[in-house]
């Protein structure tokens, strides 16, 4: 994963966040528009094919840091047990 600004992050989120899977604006607004007392981190992973589109966030507040990462369908159902 690669460490990227605060605005990279935000233009991957919605690139790939949808709507109908919680990832619109309202979360945005909620969770990442307002900084955290504690400076965090913000790390990305670059989709390994056009099929990892459904977008996942990682909170680790331990390591100070937000990491993004893209799954395929398949492996979302497969690791949610759908």
């Amino acid at each position: 994963m690669k460490e990227v600004s605060k605005q990279q992050f935000k233009e991957m989120f919605f690139k790939y966040g949808r709507d109908a899977d919680g990832w619109g604006q309202a979360y945005w607004e909620k969770f990442f528009e307002n900084e955290r007392p504690v400076p965090m981190k913000y790390r990305i992973e670059e989709p390994a094919s056009p099929e990892h589109n459904r977008m996942m966030i990682v909170s680790d507040f331990g390591a100070r840091e937000y990491r993004l990462f893209l799954m395929t369908e398949e492996s979302e159902e497969t690791h949610f047990g759908r």
